[in-house]
């Protein structure tokens, strides 16, 4: 099934506008966020939402957690 995909009108202001960019970002973010299970079950996030440069570091500790 095709799908219509709308561009973003943000990318490259609040993240980086070339995917490969982006993909390395994020997992950049990930990799500097130490693997330590939590005590127990998970089954809530709460997460920023900022420009990844101001809130990236900090989701990436909590999706890593669910990942």
């Amino acid at each position: 099934m095709e799908r219509d995909v709308r561009p973003s009108l943000i990318a490259g202001t609040w993240y980086p506008g070339n995917p490969e960019q982006l993909r390395k970002t994020i997992e950049g973010y990930f990799a500097n966020v130490e693997d330590r299970p939590v005590g127990g079950e998970v089954v809530g996030l709460i997460s920023p939402h900022a420009g990844y440069l101001y809130s990236g570091q900090v989701a990436a500790h909590g999706y890593k957690q669910v990942r």
